[in-house]
């Protein structure tokens, strides 16, 4: 009977003890840092958007981080192209409050580009994203991956200086 009583106790007591471990408020925010009263919509795609140029691709495959900034709806759309782009991405862009960049970085086709943070500097702003890799293994092909972004900053509006960073830690 004593041992019912004592395997009771210390059943309750064990859960209270661990009760904080696993509470709601242990989750991790990933939203990305961005300045006061700036805004950002993203949009990821595994597809080169910006099919223009054969040095730049060059650039990514050896690594490189390569940045586009449009600020006009008729050269974003014109510069733009792929098909698992979802269309409303240009198509809510207002031109007049929001500009669009596009990041590109060469890597695996299974990962993903995150945007990690946007800091402002003197004359523009400091983009910096993240590579997210699945749980489990994955193929080692590369695809160049094009991560959107819809900015809107009415404190700073264009920046007239803009550099692009990918976080690439293994």
């Amino acid at each position: 009977m004593r041992r019912r009583t004592v395997l009771a106790g210390g059943g309750a007591t064990f859960t209270t003890l661990l009760g904080g471990c696993f509470s709601a408020d242990t989750l991790v925010d990933d939203s990305p840092s961005l300045p006061p009263g700036l805004s950002v919509t993203t949009e990821h795609v595994v597809w080169d958007v910006l099919p223009d140029s054969r040095d730049r691709r060059e650039r990514l495959y050896d690594g490189g981080t390569v940045h586009r900034l449009f600020t006009e709806r008729e050269n974003a759309t014109r510069a733009i192209s792929a098909p698992n782009l979802p269309a409303s991405f240009l198509d809510e862009t207002d031109f007049d409050e929001s500009f669009v960049v596009v990041v590109q970085y060469g890597r695996q086709s299974a990962t993903w580009l995150e945007l990690d943070r946007i800091e402002r500097t003197d004359d523009g702003l400091d983009i910096v994203a993240r590579v997210a890799e699945p749980s489990g293994g994955y193929g080692d092909d590369l695809a160049i991956h094009s991560l959107l972004l819809r900015v809107t900053d009415p404190a700073g509006g264009v920046p007239e200086s803009l550099r692009a960073t990918v976080v690439d830690d293994p």
